[in-house]
């Protein structure tokens, strides 16, 4: 249904994907057919073939993204999976702490082109970028402070993927981002706490239980996770889109992606805000009736799952 208004009203959100290993976010699937896509990433051992089938446009840039205007060109540190390459090079002694230290083994550094969002914006005529999704490795927070103002302005949703723990040298950290989105006006939509093992692996290598690398395997699979990253989602709050004086089409948006982030309620706030600034439109009329819909059928699935859990508690606890 959030495909569909978009598609009536001819709004065609723009999609940056700034890391873009792998496939671009699932979120973005359902309205893929009406976004024009832009994905950045100089490693592309693990960039797919046809990463972007089915979006309205889509622009592939091979070359890094920086902070800084004056850079042409930046160092690449490849290592040894594709997902931990950066421009900054890895924290080896803070990662040695750490099972999964190994993927930041730098295999390889490289001069790739470099070049910033703003550049880009002009070089692709984007008069604005609605969702950013950020996965540098340490330079999330400097890439979205590096926006030009008029981007920043009209960003209304922005993913990030900060560290908790010193995994590169210098990296932008998930207190200082959180801070500084909160002050720019974003609220914490959604938040995915990530991590590995914490030990050492010469601690295995003394370990005399098998070979070396089974004994890491179950520690990874059977020992508590510590928080090394978060996975983080920023939606606008409906203060700071007043106090910037939003357009339709930035509040329709807001409202679509907090539907496609399952956030009802502020889906529903927004249209509220839309027919308060805009009158009782047929479009504020539309888009109130779909956020309810589809809160509707998110909340009785919801409900359906906790009453299963108790269910599930209830005879669990029969049984002992």
């Amino acid at each position: 249904m959030v495909h569909d208004l978009l598609s009536k009203l001819q709004i065609y959100p723009v999609l940056v994907d700034v890391g873009a290993s792998g496939h671009p976010p699932l979120i973005w699937e359902p309205i893929k057919h009406d976004a024009v896509y832009v994905g950045f990433d100089p490693d592309q051992r693990d960039l797919q073939t046809n990463p972007v089938n089915g979006y309205f446009k889509a622009h592939i840039v091979n070359t890094a993204i920086t902070a800084s205007d004056s850079l042409d060109q930046v160092e690449f540190y490849l290592t040894h999976s594709p997902h931990c390459s950066s421009t900054l090079p890895p924290d080896l002694t803070s990662l040695e702490n750490y099972l999964f230290a190994p993927l930041f083994a730098v295999e390889g550094k490289s001069k790739v082109s470099a070049t910033t969002l703003n550049d880009v914006s002009k070089r692709l005529a984007l008069s604005s970028i609605d969702w950013l999704k950020v996965d540098t490795q340490g330079t999330d927070l400097r890439i979205y402070q590096s926006l030009a103002p008029q981007l920043k302005s009209s960003l209304v949703a922005l993913d990030v993927e900060p560290g908790l723990i010193d995994a590169y040298q210098g990296e932008d950290l998930f207190t200082d981002t959180h801070k500084t989105l909160t002050d720019d006006g974003f609220w914490l939509s959604d938040l995915a706490v990530k991590g590995t093992v914490r030990m050492r692996l010469d601690t295995i290598s003394g370990l005399q239980h098998g070979s070396a690398e089974q004994t890491k395997f179950q520690f990874e699979h059977r020992t508590k996770i510590s928080p090394g990253w978060v996975e983080a989602r920023y939606l606008r709050t409906l203060e700071y889109a007043v106090a910037q004086k939003w357009s339709e089409r930035e509040y329709i948006l807001l409202w679509a992606f907090a539907l496609l982030d399952s956030q009802f309620g502020f889906a529903l706030d927004t249209a509220a805000k839309f027919k308060s600034l805009f009158g009782n439109t047929s479009t504020a009329r539309e888009i109130e009736t779909v956020a309810w819909s589809i809160a509707m059928r998110g909340s009785k699935r919801w409900l359906i799952t906790k009453r299963i859990k108790r269910i599930v508690k209830r005879l669990i606890g029969y049984q002992s």
